[in-house]
């Protein structure tokens, strides 16, 4: 159970009585319980309790229902002849670093997107330099005019247009 904490109050929006001897489980996203509940194991488990410490980022819920990332670093303290063993945990809101990961994503997600759209577009731009205006021209015409427009398109110095075969015409 949690012990009175203003601070661990504050983080989740909640009056500090309401958290007295509420498990903090119980205020933890029901996807990331399982993993906050192995971490407390763990440290139970361990027969130096400063010698590691734990780490964790979990989803709390705030009295509003909204989700507050934070990173926890746990250990356990010793029992002494007056005291039960207890668990030392650390409460760090994340909140400002997982919006800027997403704000950050996002962005690379749009940088793709208009990275994407720039080359269909400029692919676009190469096929209509390459074919506008040739609709009208006679074969004699269109080859001289096709072959110089692949230069241009390749930067190329020359370019030549080779025709091989016959071209059959439906009858």
């Amino acid at each position: 159970p949690l012990f009175r904490s203003p601070a661990f109050a504050s983080l989740v929006d909640r009056d500090p009585d309401e958290l007295t001897g509420l498990a903090v489980a119980d205020l933890c996203q029901e996807e990331d319980r399982p993993a906050l509940l192995d971490a407390f194991e763990r440290i139970g488990r361990r027969h130096e309790p400063a010698a590691e410490r734990t780490a964790l980022d979990v989803r709390l819920q705030s009295s509003a229902g909204a989700q507050v990332w934070v990173g926890m670093v746990a250990s356990a303290i010793e029992a002494t002849e007056f005291a039960a063993p207890m668990l030392l945990a650390q409460w760090i809101d994340l909140s400002v670093r997982r919006r800027a990961e997403q704000d950050r994503a996002e962005l690379l997600l749009e940088q793709a997107a208009r990275a994407q759209a720039e080359s269909i577009a400029e692919r676009l731009s190469k096929l209509q330099t390459l074919t506008s205006a040739m609709e009208t021209l006679a074969l004699d015409e269109l080859l001289p005019e096709l072959s110089t427009r692949l230069a241009e398109l390749f930067e190329a110095d020359v370019a030549e247009v080779e025709i091989s075969g016959g071209v059959e015409r439906p009858v």
